[in-house]
Protein backbone atom coordinates (compact mmCIF):
# COMPACT_ATOMS: atom_id res chain seq x y z
CA UNK A 1 0.00 0.00 0.00
CA UNK A 2 2.83 2.01 0.91
CA UNK A 3 4.25 1.50 -2.58
CA UNK A 4 1.28 2.29 -4.30
CA UNK A 5 0.90 6.04 -2.65
CA UNK A 6 4.54 6.68 -3.45
CA UNK A 7 4.29 5.18 -7.11
CA UNK A 8 1.36 7.75 -7.59
CA UNK A 9 2.71 10.59 -6.11
CA UNK A 10 5.82 10.00 -8.68
CA UNK A 11 4.48 9.18 -11.69
CA UNK A 12 1.96 10.44 -14.33
CA UNK A 13 -2.28 10.99 -13.33
CA UNK A 14 -3.11 9.21 -16.51
CA UNK A 15 -0.67 6.10 -15.60
CA UNK A 16 -2.14 6.16 -12.13
CA UNK A 17 -5.76 6.22 -13.32
CA UNK A 18 -4.56 3.21 -15.98
CA UNK A 19 -3.03 1.10 -13.18
CA UNK A 20 -6.28 1.76 -10.72
CA UNK A 21 -8.47 0.13 -13.50
CA UNK A 22 -6.63 -2.43 -14.08
CA UNK A 23 -6.19 -3.19 -10.35
CA UNK A 24 -10.15 -2.69 -10.28
CA UNK A 25 -10.65 -4.90 -12.84
CA UNK A 26 -8.54 -7.51 -11.23
CA UNK A 27 -10.71 -7.34 -8.40
CA UNK A 28 -13.94 -7.68 -10.20
CA UNK A 29 -12.57 -10.70 -11.63
CA UNK A 30 -11.72 -12.29 -8.29
CA UNK A 31 -15.09 -11.66 -6.86
CA UNK A 32 -16.92 -12.54 -9.46
CA UNK A 33 -15.27 -16.21 -9.70
CA UNK A 34 -16.03 -16.18 -5.85
CA UNK A 35 -19.41 -15.24 -6.79
CA UNK A 36 -19.72 -18.13 -9.48
CA UNK A 37 -18.58 -20.76 -7.00
CA UNK A 38 -20.63 -19.54 -4.00
CA UNK A 39 -23.95 -18.99 -6.09
CA UNK A 40 -25.33 -22.13 -5.11
CA UNK A 41 -24.62 -22.17 -1.91
CA UNK A 42 -26.54 -19.36 -1.29
CA UNK A 43 -29.24 -20.23 -3.33
CA UNK A 44 -29.59 -23.97 -1.07
CA UNK A 45 -29.23 -21.47 1.84
CA UNK A 46 -31.97 -19.04 -0.01
CA UNK A 47 -34.07 -22.14 -0.51
CA UNK A 48 -33.72 -23.70 3.15
CA UNK A 49 -34.96 -19.63 4.58
CA UNK A 50 -37.93 -20.26 2.40
CA UNK A 51 -38.99 -23.30 2.86
CA UNK A 52 -38.66 -22.88 5.94
CA UNK A 53 -40.65 -19.06 6.28
CA UNK A 54 -43.38 -21.62 4.02
CA UNK A 55 -43.72 -23.88 6.79
CA UNK A 56 -44.60 -20.83 9.40
CA UNK A 57 -41.71 -21.69 11.38
CA UNK A 58 -39.23 -19.24 12.25
CA UNK A 59 -35.57 -19.39 9.89
CA UNK A 60 -32.70 -21.40 11.40
CA UNK A 61 -30.08 -22.25 9.10
CA UNK A 62 -28.27 -26.02 10.33
CA UNK A 63 -25.95 -27.35 8.02
CA UNK A 64 -25.71 -30.44 9.75
CA UNK A 65 -28.04 -32.75 7.91
CA UNK A 66 -29.84 -30.30 5.53
CA UNK A 67 -30.49 -32.10 2.17
CA UNK A 68 -30.90 -28.91 0.71
CA UNK A 69 -26.95 -28.00 0.16
CA UNK A 70 -25.26 -28.98 -2.94
CA UNK A 71 -22.43 -31.12 -0.75
CA UNK A 72 -22.01 -31.84 2.78
CA UNK A 73 -20.05 -29.28 4.96
CA UNK A 74 -16.59 -29.99 6.09
CA UNK A 75 -15.99 -29.28 9.31
CA UNK A 76 -17.90 -26.46 11.89
CA UNK A 77 -18.53 -24.35 8.88
CA UNK A 78 -21.50 -22.42 10.49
Amino acid sequence: MIGSVALGAVIALAAVWAIADVAMGLMALVNLTAILLLGRWAFAALRDYEELRRQGREPAFVAAGNDVLPAPLAGDVW
